[in-house]
């Protein structure tokens, strides 16, 4: 009589293995698939050239390398202005911004700067092939607003590219506002 208990036990036991590990074989592969086309930070930065700043350096990193700039408090966010360079940068303050404390924004028209080879002075029409190449979407109702995962570049400018802003905007911050 015990074997016959046993045997039937053993083989729920048995399937709810198996379809657990289906379960989490199948999350896996959703995951990976929605992810791989997805930009990010390490992706950015490597193509970011800025003068060595990348976006998640620290504050204290920013300000070793480029000294303290001019201050501004915002909300969300303090910046750091460095005219002499055409650059802006912003910190992120929210606690709940994955680059909290760290650089969440570059926006710069200094010449010298690029990001995926796109540098101020450069057709928009250009700029924007080469973003639509890194998968990057044009924002419904914006113009020259592109986005992939949490990362926006905003290329501002008429015919040519005037001004670059690369941002960094937390997917579990998108509602809030400040």
């Amino acid at each position: 009589m015990n074997t016959i208990i046993r045997r039937p036990r053993r083989k729920i036991l048995f399937i709810g293995i198996i379809l657990c590990l289906l379960a989490f074989i199948a999350a896996a592969i959703y995951l990976y698939s929605n992810s791989k086309d997805q930009m990010t930070l390490t992706m950015i930065n490597d193509n970011l050239n800025a003068n060595g700043i990348k976006l998640g350096l620290t504050e204290e990193q920013l300000i070793k390398s480029w000294g303290t700039g001019i201050y501004h408090e915002g909300f969300g966010a303090r910046f750091r202005e460095y005219k002499d360079l055409g650059v802006s940068i912003a910190i992120a303050t929210d606690r709940d911004n994955d680059l909290f404390n760290a650089i969440s924004q570059i926006k710069f028209s200094n010449t010298d700067f690029e990001i995926f080879r796109i540098k101020n002075g450069d057709l928009i029409q250009d700029s924007e092939e080469i973003l639509r190449s890194y998968d990057f979407k044009s924002v419904e109702n914006a113009t020259g607003i592109y986005a992939n995962g949490e990362f926006l570049i905003i290329l501002s400018g008429t015919d040519v590219v005037e001004d670059i802003l690369i941002s960094f905007v937390d997917k579990d911050l998108r509602d809030r506002i400040y």
